[in-house]
């Protein structure tokens, strides 16, 4: 009995997934005739707009408070389809302020003859076309006419794509007819927008300029290059009117901005880590001075009392496993800033800097302490001592010079033989 009732609800399982894609949608967009037929007025002036990436788009930026008018048709893609669009509601909403919406269908008396119009349907904001099915119109609908009236209203966006009349089908997906897009502009949001992009790229270039030479800042300079080029690019559209293409380079300019204020949080880890290293070894240089002085103590050359000599040992204990920390503390900046939690590897790059001074301090001081009771350890490196007694003036002849002596010394030998044999080498009287 289980295995019966498992069974036919696998069976039954099956026949709903199977037949899930039929039961989507059962109207489509290739139902109507694509795009539909489009006139939009605007303060008296007529224009069609472009199906440009889903929408009909308005290519004419407004300005809150301008007037406008829509007439939208939507027909069948063939006489066929005229039954399949019927029997459902069409539910049409704007975007425009004081307005007014108004609806309506013909019917097919014939396979192509058009009859008089199904009952209009009136309203604001949002109204809902229900129209009969083929039980009582046989051929289904050849037209369905929209009108829609308003103003435009003020946005707060510096730009903003106002679907002034959009339209949702029963039993169809919601790409099915396209809204019509009208671009409305905030000029002086516009404006004080560029003018905070300027100041964030500034902000971000003199950022920039502290830590050239000091850390890798090449995805910075590129990415905030990127974003000044944009920013221009956005400037001059905006002040040739080009809204939209101006809008588009902004958006731009505030992405690169964005990854640029990203780049600078790992330029700034990677600097904080770098300075957090560089403490760390000059405290392994003042352990290895420390440890040269605790050799000293361990031998026994120095006189120190036993209690004297566990406290220091102790505190260079301490200073050694506070090191090993620190190091410790700099490895987890480094994964940080390799899993690109730049915040995280700030905040405890901040921390292990904190930590690295007190540990270089308390290493320092103990240095200075055993420098004042110790002299020199043995094993410490010192400087080579001066000669004592007098101090001769030192030379440096070249060989040209070395050679002019040596052949005046060589003469005055010469001369000086003579002189003995001529005087039958009779020194003696001289004296």
């Amino acid at each position: 009995m289980k295995k019966a009732v498992a069974a036919i609800a696998f069976a039954l399982l099956l026949l709903l997934l199977f037949s899930l894609p039929a039961m989507a949608y059962d109207v489509t967009k290739d139902d109507f005739k694509q795009p539909p037929s489009v006139t939009v007025t605007i303060d008296g002036q007529s224009m069609h707009p472009n199906l440009q990436n889903g929408v009909l788009f308005v290519n004419h930026v407004c300005y809150g408070g301008e007037k406008v008018s829509i007439v939208y048709v939507i027909e069948p893609s063939s006489t066929t389809e005229g039954t399949t669009i019927a029997g459902r509601s069409y539910t049409i909403s704007t975007q425009l302020s004081d307005n007014t919406i108004n609806a309506y269908a013909f019917r097919y008396s014939s396979e192509n003859t058009l009859m008089s119009a199904y009952p209009i349907v009136s309203g604001s904001d949002s109204v809902t076309l229900n129209l009969p099915g083929v039980d009582q119109w046989e051929y289904g609908y050849g037209e369905i006419n929209i009108t829609v009236s308003g103003k435009i209203p003020s946005p707060n966006e510096r730009l903003v794509r106002l679907k002034a009349l959009s339209v949702e089908v029963q039993g169809a997906p919601s790409d099915c007819l396209p809204p019509v897009v009208i671009p409305v502009v905030n000029k002086a949001k516009f404006q004080s927008d560029i003018n905070s992009a300027k100041s964030k790229y500034d902000e971000l270039k003199s950022e920039l300029n502290k830590y050239l030479g000091q850390v890798d800042t090449s995805s910075l300079s590129s990415d905030l290059k990127k974003a000044g080029d944009n920013l221009t690019a956005a400037e001059t559209l905006f002040n040739n009117g080009d809204y939209v293409k101006a809008d588009e380079k902004l958006n731009a300019t505030e992405n690169w901005l964005n990854k640029s204020e990203n780049d600078l949080k790992k330029v700034k880890a990677e600097y904080m880590c770098k300075e957090a290293q560089d403490k760390a070894n000059e405290i392994n240089n003042l352990i290895n001075e420390i440890s040269a002085y605790v050799d000293e103590i361990d031998s026994g050359a120095v006189k120190m009392s036993i209690s004297e000599k566990i406290q220091i040992k102790a505190q260079f204990k301490e200073i050694q496993n506070d090191y090993s920390n620190l190091l410790a503390d700099i490895s987890a900046v480094k994964a940080a800033i390799d899993n690109g939690m730049y915040d995280d590897a700030i905040a405890r790059a901040n921390n292990t800097l904190s930590y690295a001074s007190k540990v270089y301090d308390s290493a320092n001081s103990l240095l200075n302490t055993l420098q004042s009771k110790i002299a020199t350890p043995s094993n410490t490196p010192t400087a080579t001592p001066t000669s004592q007694g007098i101090n001769m003036p030192s030379f440096s002849l070249n060989p040209t010079t070395l050679a002019i002596i040596g052949g005046i010394v060589v003469a005055a030998i010469v001369i000086a033989v003579l002189l003995y044999m001529r005087g039958g080498g009779r020194f003696d009287e001289l004296r």
